[in-house]
């Protein structure tokens, strides 16, 4: 088992100076949390303040996803009903751009309308950085749609990045 393997088995310990630790070890290892980005992920709602808040500034410093990650990532999305974690996975999605162009019609499917505002937000945003070209059409109907949208945060958001392709 490796340092990083170990760290990330940490966030798992039922004592939270353990788990405080290894988000804190994780905010400062970038590829490690990049690596074990649904662990980390999962951990933005650990009991716990202080481990919510590094493992929070882990995923902002981690960077992209790797490839061979992104399913699994997807798949955690589908799965959780926390919304911090669906829209700081859904940033993460996006950091791999067209990379990711495969899981666009999961990037839409949390544009919908059962969704909170922020989770729809983030979505439209994600959606937009993953496209593919052969999306471009598809991307542009459901920003269409949404810039129209009665939440007013989504038809903004809709709006910009409607703007941006």
């Amino acid at each position: 088992m490796s340092d990083g393997d170990i760290l990330l088995s940490r966030l798992r310990s039922p004592d939270a100076a353990v788990r405080q630790q290894a988000a804190r070890m994780l905010a400062m290892d970038a590829e490690t949390a990049r690596l074990g980005a649904v662990a980390v992920l999962a951990a933005t709602d650990d009991p716990d303040e202080t481990v919510r808040e590094w493992s929070v500034e882990a995923i902002e410093n981690c960077g992209p996803v790797k490839n061979g990650l992104l399913p699994i990532l997807v798949e955690h999305l589908h799965h959780t009903t926390s919304s911090s974690q669906l829209i700081l996975g859904l940033k993460l999605l996006g950091r791999s751009q067209e990379n990711a162009a495969e899981f666009f019609p999961s990037a839409v499917a949390f544009c919908d309308d059962s969704q909170p505002t922020q989770v729809r937000s983030q979505a439209c945003k994600t959606a937009t950085l993953i496209a593919g070209k052969e999306e471009q059409r598809e991307l542009r109907q459901l920003l269409e749609t949404l810039s129209s949208d009665a939440d007013k945060v989504v038809s903004s958001t809709a709006s910009r990045m409607l703007s941006r392709i």
